[in-house]
């Protein structure tokens, strides 16, 4: 059985920066964006089963 998998944070919106965190152990992602002028930086992101930071559309700062 196939289930969907989230990420542990979610940016919606533009112009958003998220930054100094630790996020870990989760079956889905860490950090998901899909919008524009988004900032990830600083953060740690371990043991993520799909992805660290997945992206779609707009501009990525990281």
């Amino acid at each position: 059985q196939l289930r969907a998998r989230t990420a542990l944070v979610t940016l919606e919106g533009n112009n958003i920066s998220f930054r100094d965190s630790n996020l870990g152990h989760t079956f889905g992602g860490g950090i998901q964006a899909g919008n524009t002028d988004v900032v990830i930086e600083n953060n740690v992101i371990r043991r993520c089963q799909e992805f660290g930071i997945g992206t779609w559309g707009g501009h990525l700062n990281t």
